[in-house]
């Protein structure tokens, strides 16, 4: 099934209408911003993105911070040619 992209903008509305942790993912989000070219303190706010994102996630242990840092530093490149993307160019290809 192919979602256009009138569908994901609706399907986004509907997600803000309903999500009552939205707070919390735009400090989040605004700490993983202000922090991307550092990748010693990136782990730092994607952990706590990742903590409000999927909490369920971690019943499973601690994230591992060192290890994120070193994939961060060893992908940083890749990192910054994705943020530059807008998500409505990406294809299965």
């Amino acid at each position: 099934m192919r979602i256009t992209p009138q569908q994901l903008l609706e399907g986004h509305r509907q997600y803000e209408d309903r999500e009552k942790r939205d707070a919390m993912y735009k400090v989040a989000t605004r700490l993983v911003s202000e922090s991307w070219r550092n990748p010693s303190t990136v782990p730092e706010a994607l952990g706590v993105l990742l903590l409000v994102w999927n909490a369920a996630h971690f019943r499973h242990g601690p994230l591992d911070f060192d290890a994120l840092e070193n994939c961060i530093r060893a992908n940083q490149e890749v990192l910054n040619e994705y943020e530059k993307r807008n998500i409505l160019t990406y294809s299965k290809n």
